[in-house]
């Protein structure tokens, strides 16, 4: 299993939209879908993905099959309670001491099946 792309997507918000009503909710759920989709397809073909946004909050407890799928989180300095409180609580401590450039960096690693 070897990477051969790597597809960077900025303000990965932004293809999750939330806090939306009615027609506009379904379309993005099966935008959420879709995307969820296309990540598992093209993962067979050694290409990954990453979703970059400004805050943990950004991934939503609600787009599960993308968090699910995470192999490698970065997180940044923040000291806002909000922030803090979306991430693991061993991570949490650590980055309100991180100096500009600095990164906790968490890798989940799961067994081939």
């Amino acid at each position: 299993d070897q990477i051969r792309l790597l597809l960077v997507m900025e303000e990965a918000p932004s293809f999750m939209p939330e806090n939306l009503d009615g027609d506009a909710a379904d379309k993005a759920k099966e935008l959420r879908s879709w995307i969820t989709r296309i990540v598992q397809e093209l993962r067979k073909y050694g290409v990954s993905c990453c979703f970059v946004a400004q805050s943990a909050s950004a991934f939503r407890r609600d787009a599960g099959e993308i968090r699910k799928n995470i192999r490698l989180w970065i997180y940044m300095r923040t000291q806002d309670p909000t922030e803090l409180g979306k991430m693991p609580k061993g991570v949490a401590g650590k980055v309100v001491d991180l100096k500009v450039g600095e990164a906790v960096i968490k890798i989940v690693l799961r067994r081939s099946l």
